[in-house]
This record gives C-alpha cells, sequence and structure tokens, in this order.
C-alpha cells in the first residue's frame, strides 16, 4: 500500500472521530453493508456531468466504472460508503456513498470526485434499470 492512500486513510479516521459517524464506528471494519455486496451492483447509474457508470464485480469484489479510462476496486469503509482506489494511481482514491431504494438496489451514488460540490458527481440509477 502505497504512503499516499495510507495517510488518506488515517485523516479519513480522524475526520470521522471529528465528525462523528453513525453508530461511534470510524473504521472502515466496523459497519457491515447495509446490504450484501450484490446490492450494490448497478446496470446504469447516470449524471449529466459524467454519463453513465457501472458497478459489477471482478474476481468477488466490487469495482466501479466512472468513465472508461476511469475504473476503481470498491473497498467496504462504512455501511453504504465505500473508498474507491483508482486502478490509475495518479487517481487516488475517492469515497462512494450509495442510497438503496426499498428493494436493496441502488437508487442514487455520491462521490467526491471532482472539484467543486456542483461538480461531483450524483448520480441515479437509470429510468428502467435494472440489475
Amino acid at each position: 500500500m502505497s504512503d499516499l492512500i495510507r495517510s488518506r486513510r488515517r485523516l479519513l479516521v480522524i475526520a470521522a472521530l471529528f465528525i462523528g459517524a453513525p453508530g461511534g464506528c470510524v473504521s472502515a471494519q466496523a459497519g457491515d453493508p447495509l446490504a450484501g455486496l450484490d446490492g450494490y451492483i448497478s446496470s446504469a447509474i447516470t449524471d449529466s456531468l459524467y454519463g453513465t457508470a457501472r458497478v459489477t464485480t471482478e474476481n468477488g469484489q466490487l469495482a466501479l466504472e466512472l468513465a472508461p479510462r476511469l475504473v476503481g476496486d470498491l473497498e467496504h469503509w462504512h455501511y453504504d460508503t465505500f473508498n474507491v482506489v483508482w486502478r490509475d494511481h495518479r487517481d487516488g482514491t475517492n469515497l462512494v456513498t450509495f442510497t438503496l431504494d426499498s428493494n436493496g438496489q441502488v437508487e442514487l451514488m455520491k462521490t467526491d470526485v471532482g472539484g467543486p460540490t456542483e461538480e461531483q458527481p450524483q448520480m441515479k440509477r437509470a429510468q428502467g434499470a435494472q440489475k
């Protein structure tokens, strides 16, 4: 694991301590995903700026394709939040939070990718999309 990733994780844990993560948990292993990993797989989630993204499984692990050249592996962080480690190490890591519908399918995905808040994706399940 690179020093950049280690220091990013350390900062996230410290931030969680000050902000107060749900249930008082501050580590990636503390809160299990609210859905099984299959619940996060989505056929298509879209955003007007970023277009269509997909969450899939590769070798039993979740992967996120946000753009053709922006692909990363999702590591569970806390409940419905995952740390995405981009496969191109120059892209670093980001947090991705999912909102699930009453059927346990991805309804909304938010991530801290991008610059200002208004440029950060808030992707919704594509109309008529099923897993």
